[in-house]
């Protein structure tokens, strides 16, 4: 799933729960919800072939952009309508994308793909990553992850609907 439904998801539910502590964990947990529903994910094989290639950037780019919509979208709801407090909601989103911050780091963790990324150097393929890999981490959230991707009307529709809800919890709530 795309970061920003994660990220309203995770704020929306600081809004709902009192208890921001409470609030906070469901909101990292909800992720692994959320991805088993049926959606569409950012292509990322190009990323192994390293910083110094165009379809790096091609790959990292969307996400980068995916990530500041999220945070844009909560802030001008907050400026909008004044409704909830911001920060525990930006705090909230960022928990709600936590768990694919941390598959990317296992992925840039899997044989020293970092090291290579630093020195500009292709990095393993990720599809490699996705089948080799014994991080424990990766293979629970992947447990947890819609077996097919759906990077068609399907997969765009789940996630727009998600992304409605949110907006209406946050606004109109």
């Amino acid at each position: 799933m795309f970061l920003t439904p994660h990220f309203l998801t995770g704020a929306a539910i600081t809004k709902v729960v009192p208890n921001k502590p409470l609030a906070y964990t469901l909101a990292f947990f909800i992720h692994f919800l959320l991805d088993r529903i049926p959606h569409s994910d950012h292509f990322l094989s190009g990323i192994s072939t390293g910083r110094k290639n165009k379809s790096f950037y091609q790959v990292v780019g969307p996400i980068v952009i995916d990530f500041f919509v999220g945070i844009a979208l909560i802030i001008i709801a907050h400026f909008t309508f004044d409704n909830f407090a911001l920060w525990p909601a930006i705090i909230g989103g960022m928990l709600g994308i936590l768990p694919d911050f941390f598959n990317a780091l296992s992925y840039f963790n899997y044989k020293k793909n970092y090291l290579l990324l630093f020195r500009g150097q292709p990095l393993y393929p990720v599809e490699e990553f996705a089948t080799q890999t014994k991080n424990p981490y990766y293979r629970f959230h992947r447990f947890f992850h819609n077996k097919k991707v759906y990077n068609g009307i399907l997969g765009t529709i789940t996630q727009l609907a998600v992304i409605i809800i949110d907006l209406v919890v946050l606004l109109a709530l």
